[in-house]
């Protein structure tokens, strides 16, 4: 019984790290895709009239 709870946590922790690794990468490589999305969101925002 011990032994499962263990491999679970591995588990989970390995994937987590996996996930992370993914995630990091993915964050550095769209960093500048979700920037520019932002700024254009923003320019459309001030663009529509206040009514």
């Amino acid at each position: 019984m011990l032994a499962e709870p263990r491999l679970a946590v591995a588990a989970a922790s390995g994937m987590g790290s996996v996930f992370f690794a993914m995630f990091f990468v993915a964050d550095q490589q769209l960093s500048h895709f979700f920037t520019a999305a932002a700024r254009l969101a923003c320019r459309c925002e001030q663009a529509v009239p206040p009514w």
